[in-house]
């Protein structure tokens, strides 16, 4: 017999379940509800924290309290914690829900986002905690001893070596995510965030760097010798200028155990054997012997660094550690960050604004017999030098010390600042950095133009350069390039003829109204050949040795095997002169994107030291029937045949791009 069900239990047992489902979807509301609320508050709280950041960095960094930004920082990220804590499912699902209008890329970021936040705040508690006290020591407020603002911060800085290194650990992986990151689809304000981020991040990773190398630096494992080279752009060389003067410099612990200025013709000892100079030298300033001042004939600094050292213990019996060289905007700019300095001597306080025309104005011979002239035309700038560093030891506070760092980081970025260290570990960081002055590795094209005056005068403080660089692409097998130099004397009230000789007149301003005598190099890269020139004869009458040259361009392999061409020009004032390269690249400079329909090409131009913003025209022709697909940086025109960049060299500039039919 069919059992038949009651309808009344039945009816029972749905109203049952119906009653437990009700009850469990509303614990599950109430518990989402308390979820919500709780994520709620957690993102209140971290718009709260940048709030605080924003307000307080509005005035830049050099007035923020220090206290209080590690306060900031420590709230931030304990907020972004538990943000990521209450947030968790939902960061799984998060990056798939980019589609949603609106807010769909903003939702989808938010995972590399809050990566970002925790490693970046983490970076900066890690580095803070161990360094917030030497602030206090430096403002006078913990200092039981007798040591310097130097000594102070090399201590501090050794002692924060562990810390230093787990701050950059974070710093590095917030960089790799933020490399992950789109942020052009993002809102307004996260991506202003984002823009702030790329400004900031790399300088805080140089910043950590640069305090794991201070400490090596300023001798905090025992005493370390410099050579600091005082280059005059004026006359411009190899690595930004003739070296004018040199400052041995014995430092330990921090401390500034000793320091000797020289005239840098006074380096050399004759009675010892020195090298043969660069043939160059040789043949058109007739110098038989390679002596300190010209040691800076290579523009790879850790080349010329390493001559400078040689050439020093050959005249004066001490061997270096290593070799800090720089220009005279970087002489202001430091000069500025510390000062205003009371120099010896002079009873007008000098300044950033002042120095650079006081140093000339010290030079000059006017009336006084050239032997007393010659001995004493370069005082003031050792004067300056001393001064400094008495600044230095008396200390300039947090402030001062915050605008001396960005002085220094900004001539180390422009090539007006140059370090060069012996020692592989710190060389192999100041590489890392890009602050040693070496010549760069680039796996595309590669250009660097290097003047040297070998003329015996200033002129390089008025005269003006202009590059155009074109690439022709439309063989990509087969690439080609032409580069055209122009130099621009500005000077018309001069007295013809040009005559190449040694003389001093008797102002600075005289120095540089003279003829240009310039030897001319090109750097391309390893393979490249030179296929047409067109350079410029120069009489005998207008050179030293009497013989005349004939214009032609020579190939050399320069350093790192790359090719080289050279030749020397002369640029009489009021006259502009075209030197022009036609050669062949490496096929290399094209590379494969793993896209079978597109191609790349790289190209690294870099800066010569002592130089100052040359306008740099760069033309690319694509193959026929190609267009370009991406590039960076934007060019500045896109025409049918060719793309245009116009670019500024103040600093390295790379261009990469794209193309495809």
């Amino acid at each position: 017999m069919t059992r038949r069900s009651d309808p009344t239990r039945r009816s029972r047992t749905r109203i049952a379940a119906t009653a437990i489902g009700l009850v469990l979807l509303l614990a599950v509301l109430a518990a989402g509800g308390v979820w919500a609320y709780r994520l709620g508050q957690a993102a209140l709280a971290l718009r709260a924290d940048l709030d605080r950041i924003e307000a307080l960095t509005a005035g830049g960094v050099e007035g923020i309290d220090p206290d209080e930004a590690l306060a900031v920082l420590h709230d931030t990220r304990v907020d972004l914690e538990r943000l990521a804590a209450e947030a968790g499912p939902l960061l799984s699902v998060a990056p798939h829900l980019g589609w949603v209008p609106v807010v769909g890329p903003d939702v989808a970021a938010a995972p590399t986002l809050l990566e970002i936040g925790l490693e970046v705040t983490r970076a900066g508690e890690t580095a803070a905690e161990p360094l917030l006290p030497v602030l206090d020591r430096l403002q006078g407020e913990d200092r039981p001893d007798e040591s310097s603002p130097l000594e102070t911060v090399t201590q501090a800085l050794k002692e924060a070596q562990p810390q230093l290194e787990a701050a950059l650990v974070h710093v590095e992986a917030a960089q790799a995510a933020r490399d992950r990151l789109d942020a052009s689809r993002l809102n307004p304000r996260v991506r202003g965030w984002v823009e702030r981020l790329d400004r900031y991040l790399p300088l805080l990773e140089k910043g950590l760097k640069g305090g794991l190398l201070l400490p090596r630096l300023l001798g905090a494992d025992g005493p370390r010798v410099y050579l600091v080279l005082v280059q005059n752009e004026d006359e411009l060389r190899a690595t930004g200028g003739f070296i004018s003067g040199v400052a041995r410099v014995t430092v330990e612990g921090g401390d500034l155990r000793g320091v000797v200025f020289q005239d840098s013709y006074a380096v050399d000892d004759l009675s010892h054997p020195y090298p043969d100079p660069p043939e160059p030298l040789r043949e058109y300033m007739l110098t038989d012997l390679w002596l300190f001042r010209d040691s800076n004939w290579s523009p790879d600094f850790p080349t010329a660094a390493q001559a400078a050292i040689d050439l020093y213990a050959i005249g004066q019996g001490v061997v270096a550690d290593g070799v800090i060289a720089l220009d005279q905007r970087a002489i202001r700019d430091l000069v500025d960050a510390v000062g205003p300095l009371q120099v010896v001597g002079y009873a007008e306080p000098i300044t950033g604004q002042n120095v650079i025309q006081a140093a000339r104005q010290a030079w000059a011979p006017g009336d006084q017999p050239l032997e007393e002239w010659w001995r004493h035309r370069k005082d003031f700038m050792a004067a300056v030098f001393e001064a400094t560093l008495d600044r230095l030891r008396g200390g300039i506070g947090p402030e001062g010390l915050i605008r001396l760092g960005r002085a220094a980081m900004a001539a180390l970025e422009r090539r007006d600042l140059l370090i060069y260290l012996a020692d592989e570990e710190a060389a192999a960081l100041l590489a890392e950095l890009g602050w040693d002055g070496a010549l760069r590795d680039a796996p595309g094209d590669f250009l660097m133009v290097v003047d040297t005056n070998v003329g015996f005068n200033k002129v390089n403080g008025v005269v003006e350069e202009s590059l155009e660089y074109t690439v022709d692409l439309t063989d990509p097998a087969q690439p080609r390039a032409t580069l055209v130099v122009r130099h621009r004397h500005p000077v018309t009230n001069w007295t013809p003829p040009c005559r190449q000789e040694p003389r001093y007149d008797p102002t600075y301003e005289q120095m540089m109204q003279r003829c240009y005598w310039n030897y001319l190099r090109v750097y391309a890269p390893p393979g490249a050949v030179l296929v047409a020139s067109e350079g410029h004869p120069v009489p005998g009458e207008a050179l030293l040795s009497g013989q005349p040259t004939s214009g032609e361009v020579t190939t050399v392999e320069g350093e790192g095997g790359r090719s080289v061409f050279a030749t020397l020009l002369l640029v009489q004032p009021g006259e502009t002169v075209e030197t022009r390269f036609e050669y062949l690249l490496p096929p290399t400079v094209v590379f494969a994107t793993g896209n079978p329909d597109e191609m790349g090409y790289s190209l690294l131009v870099q800066k010569q030291p002592g130089t100052r913003g040359v306008p740099l025209s760069v033309r690319i022709r694509l193959p026929t029937g190609s267009a370009l697909t991406a590039s960076d940086p934007p060019p500045a025109e896109v025409g049918e045949v060719e793309i245009v960049y116009r670019l500024r060299l103040e600093t390295d500039a790379e261009i990469t791009l794209r193309f495809g039919r």
